[in-house]
């Protein structure tokens, strides 16, 4: 009594998380040709997602990392088992070369967008949402740090899930819609939402023009710097509960006046002589001072009254010219 061959039990969840909605994915049907060789070229995971392809073989050049493989050859796919049981049916109708259709669904790993939830848009920066996939095997691959406020890609290894939609100098707005503004707020939602739904959705600010790479190389290369809380000496309490007493006494220094006296007996006294030092004016005036916030090399000196420059026609000490850029003193 012979029975026939069962077919593969079903996996119940196929594809990708609902997280990953029909705008991150295209549907594609490619082709190629395989041998005996490609059996175990492209290797899927339980959810049908590629997750190891040989470069070298003909899988390579139709098939990526991350891709959901639909159908092979007309045939809807239902478990990782009937994945392979096609492509050895493929393999024994010849030992020639044969003909191979695939069904899949590729993520569109960035785009870009034209707002910004998070802030306003900056000039010389674009603004991508970036979309990562966890897969067996696979691994972030990225290093962060913040500055500023702001959360940058300091690092990214090749062939990690990092590198197929992230850059060095990209910062990290936000992470499923929620902004981030330090690296443990960062990697805590990114950790969260790889456990829960193994996908993650980044909002990407990049820079394009070169004043926006050149400010965020600054942001990139700026060292931490620790407030050092020296230890106070010895007497220091001591002093202060002194100085706390008399203070509360009502034993206190008079201050001494900053206007000149007017000497109205003197008849010889001038009007510029009982002018006034310190003038105060009714009305406040405001200046303002073009700096660069990463690079104080780039700060632009406060314009003055008088003359800047010494007798001998060179700048004072520690004053260039307006940018900052050629007569800085070492």
């Amino acid at each position: 009594m012979s029975a026939e061959k069962a077919d593969p039990k079903p996996q119940k969840y196929l594809g990708f998380n609902k997280k990953v909605t029909d705008d991150f994915l295209e549907t594609k049907v490619v082709t190629t040709k395989i041998t005996k060789t490609d059996k175990r070229a492209a290797l899927v995971s339980t959810a049908l997602l590629v997750i190891r392809v040989d470069a070298k073989s003909n899988f390579g050049n139709v098939l990526d990392i991350g891709d959901f493989v639909v159908e092979v050859n007309g045939v809807s796919l239902k478990s990782k088992e009937q994945f392979y049981v096609e492509i050895k049916t493929v393999l024994t109708k010849g030992e020639e070369p044969q003909p191979l259709s695939l069904k899949i669904r590729r993520p569109k790993w960035i785009r870009q967008t034209e707002k910004n939830q998070f802030e306003q848009e900056l000039g010389g920066f674009s603004y991508h949402t970036s979309l990562m996939i966890l897969l067996p095997g696979s691994v972030l691959g990225m290093n962060i740090r913040a500055y500023n406020m702001k959360v940058y890609v300091s690092r990214v290894e090749p062939n990690s899930l990092a590198a197929r939609s992230i850059r060095i100098g990209d910062c990290i707005l936000g992470v499923d819609d929620v902004g981030c503004t330090s690296v443990k707020h960062c990697l805590d939602r990114m950790n969260e939402a790889m456990k829960k739904d193994k996908a993650v959705i980044l909002t990407i600010e990049r820079p394009e023009s070169i004043q926006a790479v050149e400010m965020v190389k600054c942001a990139l290369r700026a060292q931490k710097q620790t407030m050092v809380d020296s230890a106070l000496a010895k007497d220091a309490v001591e002093i202060g509960k002194r100085e706390s007493e008399r203070i509360r006494a009502g034993r206190l220094i008079k201050p001494k006046p900053i206007y000149r006296r007017v000497d109205k007996k003197s008849k010889n006294s001038s009007a510029k002589s009982n002018k006034q030092h310190v003038q105060v004016k009714d009305k406040s005036s405001q200046l303002s001072i073009g700096a660069d916030p990463f690079n104080p090399i780039f700060m632009a000196r406060v314009k003055s009254k008088g003359n800047d420059k010494k007798p001998d026609g060179k700048s004072p000490k520690g004053m260039g010219t307006i940018g900052g850029i050629g007569n800085f003193d070492k």
